[in-house]
């Protein structure tokens, strides 16, 4: 804002400031390349990150018309307007309609949400991080379950079962990036390279590997990086050689 007192052309008008970024990447790619500074700044956790287990089978392209009630309910929202008068075609969007909710799914929301602010104040930095995001998202995520059957006639409350679905859906995806992000991040380049090999090894386990072996599968580090990993492993313990 601090640009637009000197250029009132800088001074920008958001009538629809809900934005939402769907982004799809290679798994091992995303996690490779966070950081830290990700995971403490908020960034990360306010995503939600769904990952496919593998490759499905090839299945042959078919052209399928959309279920009506589909296009019926997309027409609905298209044509919803959030108020009335002289201005409503003009400001459609910018006067957001309140959903309400039923007593029993905003007691179990705000449970949630005391929990996991109290589950906070135990955790390392990054757990704590990540976590305090996830009741907002869980609200929100409630909100969407309701909106979704909205058809025209009066706005659907959100309900206890909108709220269940929500609250099981988020700490599943929260718990699972904490998982992640401790397989993956770490604040050095030796860390990084130790958190590489070490998923080397959990990706064989049960199996003998030889020097050949690893290192096929560690290409991108130098040799004297992966010797240094290989001898913090066995002076912990973690591996023999």
């Amino acid at each position: 804002m601090a640009d637009a007192y000197g250029d009132r052309q800088k001074v920008k008008r958001l009538y629809y400031p809900n934005c939402v970024v769907y982004g799809s990447s290679v798994p091992e790619g995303f996690w490779d390349r966070l950081s830290r500074e990700n995971l403490t700044n908020g960034l990360i956790g306010r995503c939600l990150v769904f990952e496919a287990v593998d490759y499905v089978p090839y299945q042959e392209p078919r052209h399928k018309d959309i279920p009506v009630d589909i296009v019926k309910r997309v027409a609905c929202w298209r044509d919803f307007k959030s108020h009335s008068g002289d201005l409503a075609g003009v400001l459609d969007g910018g006067s957001p309609r309140v959903m309400q909710w039923t007593p029993e799914a905003k007691k179990r929301l705000h449970n949630h949400a005391k929990q996991i602010a109290h589950k906070r104040m135990s955790e390392e930095p990054i757990t704590a991080a990540i976590w305090s995001r996830t009741a907002e998202k869980t609200s929100k995520l409630a909100m969407l379950f309701a909106a979704s059957r909205y058809s025209g006639e009066q706005m659907p409350d959100i309900t206890l079962d909108d709220a269940n679905r929500a609250v099981r859906l988020c700490n599943y995806l929260t718990r699972r990036m904490i998982w992640r992000a401790t397989e993956h991040v770490a604040d050095t380049q030796f860390g990084r390279d130790l958190v590489t090999v070490q998923r080397v090894l959990e990706s064989n386990r049960g199996q003998w590997l030889t020097l050949s072996s690893i290192s096929k599968q560690t290409r991108s580090m130098e040799p004297r990086q992966r010797k240094a990993v290989l001898t913090q492993l066995m002076t912990e313990g973690t591996i023999e050689g």
